[in-house]
This record gives structure tokens, sequence and C-alpha cells, in this order.
């Protein structure tokens, strides 16, 4: 009897088993389907296969864990993409505290739980809570997967799509193309998770203003997404959204429309009338009827927007701040000042900020949004005070612009990539413009000072902050209690990422086929330490927030403190700032601080043109054109003396500082005219600012400041000369240097120290030996790239190992170098010229100098006459060897040349191309060894006359 009931016991657990089993079985296949539904965007299939699967599970005791895991996350991912944002995250959180209840070691179930959760705040535009489940997602996925996965590029695209809200462009488009290289290499061809990538390439390189390229992107994403699936598909709608909007940028107005009109269709037809993304086409559609001039059909399409947006957000989002703004702008074109303003209030409350008290920007759903409001609302008082003339319509218009000030300096050291960094420069150079005319207007009004050195800041934060950056590296370092280890590492990194990206230029620059898998491999190197550099710089600002602070520290210089303690008597600080339609001076002497504003007309802008263009081209123009380019060169040199000089003439001392700012970085000061010359043929006799001022430049006062002030190391060498020489045939077809050798060579009879030339004037040589000499004079070929001025060049001799662009040494390589030079000497053509990026400056050959530590230098804005630089570089060294300042030693060098010299060869293009950028203090030549040695001998001359005292007063 035991027996037969074992048995029976036996039949009904076996009965049991097998139903688990076949239930589990069916589940799965249930599950499967799902999944392929839910990738598909089948949402209503995937939904409903996905709840009757997660219904039948609950009838199994102990379900499988990654089946109830999975089953939620299609859920929750069903649930977002219909716009159902609390379903979503009651699925996905469902999701992480089952693993979290069961004790689950499986970190990819989670990986992937998170993942869906930086997802879900992404899509509500909560970045902040997004990014730290992405990053958490990432790092169990990568210790698990490495680095080349379907699930990695998974995280990187929605990592992407954080940072191209909160505007880091450059890294958002680091992460979808290190998406798209992963999925390119482990999906089928037209993969529609390939089109994916395209599209948000697509949008990255629309936000960068780069359209013609985003356009292809986005026609590449159509292709590979009427491929998978037909042509009417809501992600083909989407990008036909996203071309749209080029084409309204664009003014395009008819194209603009018709793209989202097709998006439109396409998303009515699939969702449900009050959908997120029929918002959006509606939104847009609205901006372009407004445009239009049909404010009725606009203002209708608003409000449906808005009440879709409310209704499933609430008050306080960035999408319903977006409808705010642009009912706003509406309404200031309508010239609606006060409902502008009351629907601008709502902006600002959908944004989640407070204008007026304290700004805290980290709680702000969309900085970049409320850089653009604030950069808008001020002229809603400004057009008051032009009615009514109150003062407080311009105090109010200026908080506005203080606030966004604090909102640049927060995003500046926000952003890792430098491309978004110098896009969010060229923005913040607009707003400072106005914040500047707005600023001055005040302080003319109220006669109070502080208004003038308020508008003195602005004029400072536009210029060179990311130079500013590099300098006081050193300076963070020393005085934060960072190790030593983690600058060196760090430092190390960016090296590698420098040359990387060097050899990647090189590579596309030579647009051979062969090329295109080295490009692929430098990328995904690239984008490898990338990111290890940004986890480093996350992890110094944890541990190590002084250093953080010291290094991005966003206060400017004092006026006061600059007077006190880095102007000279008889020297002048002249900064300008050049507004779109105004240039405003600042002078700074050691005792009194002025401003003039002048209105910039056609002329002006045209007269830089020209006088640049009739100096460079002297030499090489016709007998018969010659006359001609003279006579444009002095009248437009004269013409700009009286915007650039005369209305400050009475103001400055006789030893200036020049600032200039944008378009006037390309401009030698010293050629300027006070007035027409008599004779146009007679150079020698011409009125030259350089006979009247010494001169030097900078580029700005706090780079200044810090070129003034940093230490380089003691006991240097005095002087290391480079002489290349460029033999028949040499890679970049460089034509040979006659007289840089004597250059050289007089320069080492001047200063003492050591010259390699020829064979021995390597590029290597030059790294190695670089580091311990107190001038280091590069007479040389360089050449300035003015569309991509990390990579304009120095030339160095070749040899069998460094030959074509090995014997180059780059911007980019410069960058990464740390020099104790007080002073580079750039004998080369084109070292102070390049690529202007508006907001930061001209990325030269000097200014890489200025990066690497070097406290002054000599460079040139055009290609130099290599006999005459020879010439002139003698008679600057033997003024230096004498110990004047370096501005004055290179005056005295340019007036002896224009006395001594004749004919034309004493035009400004053989003199006026060198300009002394930086600390221009005297440079001493004792050895603090020579210096010790006066001492001690003096000490035992002392004792030795003692010792004779003391042995006759014995006698």
């Amino acid at each position: 009897m035991k027996v037969c009931f074992a048995f029976l016991f036996f039949l009904l657990a076996f009965k049991q088993l097998s139903a688990y089993v076949v239930d589990t079985s069916q589940i799965r296949t249930h599950y499967q389907k799902a999944l392929l539904w839910n990738e598909e965007k089948k949402t209503a299939q995937a939904a409903t296969m996905a709840q009757q699967a997660l219904s039948e599970l609950k009838e199994i005791k102990n379900p499988p864990l990654d089946l109830e895991v999975g089953l939620h996350n299609i859920l929750g991912d069903c649930a977002l993409e219909a716009g159902n944002y609390i379903d979503a995250i009651k699925r996905y959180e469902s999701a992480k505290d089952l693993i979290e209840k069961k004790g689950s070691k499986d970190g990819l179930l989670m990986a992937e739980v998170l993942n869906k959760l930086g997802n879900y705040y992404r899509e509500i535009k909560e970045f902040g809570k997004a990014e730290g489940y992405l990053r958490e997602a990432l790092g169990i996925r990568k210790n698990i997967l490495g680095n080349w996965n379907l699930k990695i590029a998974d995280s990187y695209v929605n990592l992407g799509h954080c940072m191209n809200y909160i505007g880091d462009f450059d890294k958002a488009l680091d992460f979808h193309q290190q998406a798209l290289a992963i999925r390119t290499d482990l999906l089928p061809s037209f993969h529609p998770k390939i089109a994916q990538c395209y599209n948000n390439i697509g949008l990255c390189l629309d936000d960068k203003k780069e359209y013609d390229q985003a356009l292809k992107a986005y026609h590449q994403a159509i292709e590979g997404y009427t491929v998978s699936y037909g042509k009417d598909h809501r992600d083909i709608a989407d990008v036909y959204l996203n071309i749209g909007n080029i084409y309204g940028k664009l003014e395009s107005i008819d194209t603009f429309i018709y793209y989202q009109t097709l998006a439109l269709n396409i998303w009515l037809k699939t969702y449900e009338p009050d959908h997120p993304l029929i918002a959006l086409a509606y939104n847009n559609l609205a901006n372009a009827y407004d445009e239009q001039g049909n404010s009725e059909k606009a203002f209708q399409l608003f409000q449906k927007s808005l009440a879709i947006r409310i209704s499933k957000y609430g008050e306080i989002h960035p999408d319903v701040a977006a409808i705010y703004f642009n009912m706003g702008l509406s309404y200031c074109w309508k010239e609606n000042w006060s409902k502008a303003m009351e629907t601008f209030q709502k902006c600002f409350r959908a944004l989640n900020y407070k204008p007026g008290y304290l700004p805290t920007f980290q709680q702000v759903n969309d900085p970049i949004l409320l850089l653009r409001l604030l950069q808008i609302v001020p002229e809603i008082p400004l057009h008051a005070y032009r009615e009514s003339g109150e003062i407080g319509q311009l105090l109010e218009a200026s908080s506005y612009f203080e606030q966004s000030d604090l909102l640049i300096d927060f995003l500046r050291t926000s952003y890792e990539a430098v491309g978004s960094k110098l896009m969010l420069a060229n923005t913040a150079q607009d707003i400072y413009d106005t914040a500047i005319e707005i600023t001055l207007a005040l302080g003319e009004l109220t006669n109070d000072k502080n208004y003038l050195r308020q508008a003195f800041q602005f004029s400072e934060k536009s210029k060179g902050i990311l130079l500013l950056d590099a300098l006081k590296k050193t300076e963070a370092g020393s005085f934060s209690g960072i190790p030593a280890s983690t600058i060196a590492e760090l430092k190390s990194i960016e090296s590698d990422i420098g040359e990387m990206e060097k050899q990647r230029f090189l590579a596309w620059e030579s647009k051979a086929e062969i090329n295109n898998t080295l490009v692929d491999s430098l990328s995904n190197l690239i984008f490898q330490q990338k990111e290890a550099l940004s986890k480093l710089i996350r992890n110094i600002e944890e541990k190590y927030p002084q250093y953080y602070n010291l290094r991005y520290a966003t206060s400017t210089i004092p006026i006061d403190w600059l007077q006190e303690n880095l102007l000279r008597p008889k020297q002048t600080i002249i900064e300008y700032f050049l507004g779109n339609n105004y240039l405003q001076i600042f002078v700074i002497n050691k005792n009194d601080f002025n401003t003039k504003r002048i209105a910039i007309t056609p002329e002006f802008r045209r007269a830089l043109e020209t006088i640049n263009h009739s100096i460079r081209s002297f030499p090489y123009v016709s007998s018969t054109d010659l006359p001609k380019v003279i006579r444009q060169y002095a009248s437009s040199a004269n013409y700009l003396y009286t915007f650039l000089i005369a209305p400050i003439k009475t103001l400055i001392e006789e030893t200036l500082i020049i600032i200039p700012d944008e378009e006037l970085g390309f401009l030698s000061f010293e050629t300027l005219l006070s007035s027409l010359p008599d004779s146009l043929s007679l150079f020698k006799t011409y009125p030259f600012l350089v006979k009247d001022y010494t001169i030097s430049y900078n580029y700005s006062t706090g780079l200044f400041k810090e070129m003034v002030e940093h230490k380089n190391k003691k006991k240097l060498k005095p002087y290391l000369g480079f002489a290349p020489e460029f033999y028949d045939g040499n890679a970049k077809n460089l034509s040979n240097l006659k007289y840089n050798y004597e250059e050289v060579l007089g320069a080492k009879k001047s200063v003492g120290g050591q010259i390699l030339f020829s064979h021995e004037a390597t590029k290597s040589n030059f790294l190695q030996q670089q580091a311990v000499y107190k001038i280091i004079h590069l007479a040389t070929h360089g050449k300035a790239n003015n569309t991509a001025g990390d990579y304009s060049f120095l030339a160095f001799s070749e040899n069998a190992e460094e030959q074509g662009d090995d014997a180059l040494l780059y911007v980019r390589e410069i960058y990464n170098l740390s020099t104790n030079a007080e002073m580079v000497v750039l004998s080369a053509c084109e070292t102070g010229t390049g690529e202007l990026q508006k907001g930061e400056g001209i990325a030269s050959i000097a200014r890489s100098f200025s990066y690497a530590g070097a406290k002054s230098l000599i460079a040139t804005q055009w290609s130099v006459d290599d006999k005459a630089t020879s010439r002139l570089m003698h008679l600057f060294f033997d003024n230096i060897k004498r110990g004047l300042p370096k501005d004055l030693a290179l005056r005295q060098a340019k007036l002896t040349f224009i006395e001594t010299g004749s004919s034309k060869n004493i035009h400004p293009f053989f003199w006026a191309s060198f300009i002394p950028i930086g600390n221009m203090e005297q440079l001493s030549f004792r050895s603090e060894w020579h210096s010790s040695g006066w001492f001690f001998g003096a000490f035992a001359a002392l004792g030795f006359f003692y010792l004779l005292f003391i042995k006759f007063r014995t006698k």
C-alpha cells in the first residue's frame, strides 16, 4: 500500500513538473514574439502578447526571473512608446524590484532594467537621472560584455541623446558614431538600428549647424528604415520631422511645412490623438504658419500642442516650456509686449527656473532653452526703455544678462567636448554683445563706473576661456592636493587623444581607400580614450573639488587689481570688443579706466580686409598694379587708425598692451598710419604707429596675468635655436631656407646657447630638448590652417625615421607639450594666424605654445621673407642681450630696420609680420649658479681680508 501511495505521489509530481516545463516553454515563445514586435514598433501586438504571457506566468510557482523581468520591460517599452509615462515607470520599477527582491546576481539583467530606466528619464527630459542610470548600466555591460557588443551600442545611443539635449553636441556625436560603428559591424545592412544611428547623427550635425551633412545622414536613415519597414512607418515620420526642421532653419518654409505634414499624417494613423509626437508636429507647424503670417492658425496649433503636453507632463516640463517660448516669440513679432512677457514667465516656470532669485541651474530641465530665453526676454524691457526712458527698464534687462552670464559659466564647466565649448563661446559672444551695450548705457546714465567695470568683465568672458583653462592646469595641480600621478594620468590620456586625432586627420586628408580601416580603428580608440578621460575627470571632480574649481573658476580679473599688480607706469591696456553694430574700446592705465564706443560702418570691415590683403600681397603683385596696392594700404591703414587709435589717443601712454577681438586678431596695429603720407613711394617717411608706441599683444587680461605670474623651472639653459634644412623632393615640397642658419647663429652670438641645424634640426630632437631652455627659436617653415586650426604646423628636417607628416609639429601636438620657455620665437610663416573661432580667438601655432606654458612669444601673421627675417632677428636678439624688455627690443629692431633699409625693402610686409605676445619683461642670462658664485666669492674675499686683519693685529 505504501508503494502505491509513493507511486501516485511520483506521478502527481511528474505531472506538475511536466506542466511547468510545457507552460514555461509556451510562455517563452510568447515572450519572443512580444520582443520581436516590440523591436519592430508593433506596439499594440507586443503589449497584448506580453500581457498574456505575464498572466500565464502568474500561474506558475517561482517563475523564471528573466521571463518576468523581460515581460515587464516590454510592457514598459510599449507604454513609453504610447506616451503613457506613468504606466511605463511602474513597469520598469517593478522589473528592478523583482531583481532586488530575489537577490539575482545576473548583472546583465539588472543592466537591462537600468538602461530602460535611463531611457525613460531621457524621454521625460530628466537628464540628470537618465545619465546616472545609463552610465551604471554601461559600466555593468562593459565589465561583462567588453566594449564591442550591441548592448553597449544601445547604451551609447541613449547617452548620446542625453548629451545632445544638454548641448554637448560633440560628445553626443561621439556616442552616436561609436554606436553606428558597433551596429554596422554586428548587424545586417539596412537594419533599422543602423538607420536609427544615422538619424541620431543627423540630429547632432543639425545642432552643430552642419546642415548639408545632417541632411545626408537623414536620407541614409530613411533609406534604411524604408528597406525594413516600408514608406509609412512611424520612425520614418521622425526623420521627416527632422528634415523639415533643417529647411525651417534655412527659411524654406514651404518645404518645412511639407515634411512636417508628412510626419503628422503618419503619426495620426499610428498613435492616439493625444500622443506627444503629434503635439511636436503641431508645435512645428504652428511655427511655420506664424512665420507666414497666419497667426490665427498658428495659435490654434500651439494651443492643441500645449494641451497635449500639459496632460502628459504637467506644467513643469521642457516640452511645455518650448510651446510657451514659441508663443512668446510670436507675441514679440506682433509687438504685444505685455502678452509676450506673460507667456515667457510661464516658460520660466515650465523650465523650473525663477528669474531674479539666486540662480541654481542644476534643477533646470532644459538649460539650452533657458539660455535662449534669457537672451530674448531682455528685448521687452529694452523696448519699453526706448519708449519711456525709465532707467528701471534698463536695470531689468541688465538683470537677465547677469543671469545669462552665470548660466554660460555653468554650461561651460558642464561640457566635456572642446567643440561643444567652442559652440557655447560662439553663442556667448552674441549675448555679451548686447550685455555690454546695456551695461555701458547704465554707466552713462548713472555716472557709476561699476557698470563700466561690469562691461569690461563681460568683454573678458568673451575671450580665450579655453586657453585660460589650460594655463590654470599647473596652478590647480600645485594648490589642490591632487596626486602628481593623477595629473600625469590626465596628461597622458590627453596626449594620446591628441596624437590619435592627428593621425585620423592625416588619414582623412589623404583620401585613400586604404585608410578607411585606419580611420575606423582610430575613431574607436579615440572614443575609448575620451571615455577614460571623462571617467577620470568625473573622479577628480568628486575627490578633488578644489582642483576642479581652481582650474575651471570663471572669475575675471578686477580692474583695480590689474592697475595695482600688472600695469607698469606709462603702460596702457587697450581691450577691443567687436560687436555686431559697434566697436567697444576699454582703456586701462595705472590710475584710470575709460571706455569708448564707436558705431561700426561697412567701410570699417572693408578696410580690415583691404589692409591685410594689401600688405600680404605686396611682393607678389606686378609693377603695374603695385601703385594701386600701395594706395589701398595707405588709405585703409589711415582709416583704421581713425577708428582704433585716434578716439583714445589722449588716453594712452607710450607702451601699449593690445587685446584684440575677432577679425582684429589678424591685424598688425603697428602698420596703422596716423596720417596719409606725402609720398606713397617713400615708406621711410610713413607715420607708422610703431614710431609712436611700443606695442605687444595678449588674448585677455586673465591670460596676461597667467603669463606674467606663471612660474617656470629655474636653472634653464639660455637658448636653443633650430634651423632645419629642406632638400629637393621633401614630402611637403617646402623650399629651402637660405638664411635661417645665419639667423640662429646670430642669435647664439648674442645670448649664447646651442643651435641645431640641417639633419640635427629634427622634430624628435626638439621634443626631447625644448623643456630645459629659456629661449626657443624656430627658424623654419610654418603653415596656418584657416579651416582646421588644430592642424597648422611647423616643419623640421626630414631623416630616415621622420619623413613627411612625421617631420611636422602640429598645433594639436603642441597643446600637450610642457614647455618652460620664457620666450618662444616662431620665426616661420603664419605662426600667429589660423582659424578664427568666434568667442575664443585665433587657433594659431603661437596660441598652442601658450597652452604649453610659454610665458611669451614672437609670432608672425603672414608669410615672411627669409633674408629680411634674418636681419630683423639679429637686431632683436642684440636688443634682448642689452636687457631691453621684449616688446621694446622688437620695436627698436623694427625702427632700425626701417631707418637703415632702402627702397621698397622697408615696406611693412618685411617687418610688421612679427608681433610680441604675453609677458614682455626683460630676460636675464645670468644663471643662478653664476649669481651664487658671486655671493660665495665675495664671502670668501671678506673671509680672506678678515684673516689678514687678524694676522696683522697679532703681530
